[in-house]
């Protein structure tokens, strides 16, 4: 059983990532070009998929090992996680960045608390382009479904 948020947690979850599509359901109307992405050079007389279409920078504070940061991102046609070993480095990449601290992470992780109370409440800082991350709301749900047994298998503690 992966410790939650762990390295090997991350992995797994990586792993699980891999498999989601994010063209299926994706974004009407998206190029893929959002705040803070790159386009590649011209390929062929058509421009290259962006280097990333959505990055999100994830501080969890607080937990057993002290704080820590994942990043999360849409581009090229899949998704990436990866823990980010210097979070303000990765925060200048990060469309949206997320502080949150361990104990709302389980609660989530866990289906204890809502996304959308924890936003509300006030228990999620949100910095960036909020809008921008709505927009991927439908992935964001078919990922959290795709985790859900990697969920049920993490010991949190």
């Amino acid at each position: 059983m992966p410790v939650f948020l762990s390295t090997e947690w991350v992995d797994a979850a990586s792993g699980i990532l891999a498999g989601v599509d994010p063209i299926e359901g994706g974004v009407a109307g998206d190029t893929g070009a959002g705040a803070g992405t790159e386009a590649s050079g011209d390929v062929g007389g058509g421009a290259a998929p962006p280097a990333q279409a959505l990055g999100v920078l994830e501080l969890v504070t607080g937990g057993p090992g002290g704080d820590l940061a994942l990043f999360v991102t849409l581009g090229g046609g899949r998704m990436q996680l990866s823990l980010a070993p210097d979070p303000r480095e990765t925060e200048k990449r990060a469309d949206v960045s997320l502080r949150i601290t361990w104990d709302d992470a389980v609660s989530l992780a866990r289906g204890e608390l809502e996304v959308m109370d924890a936003l509300a409440g006030g228990r999620v800082k949100v910095r960036g382009s909020l809008p921008h991350l709505a927009r991927y709301k439908e992935l964001l749900d078919r990922t959290r479904e795709a985790l859900a047994p990697l969920y049920s298998e993490t010991t949190y503690g």
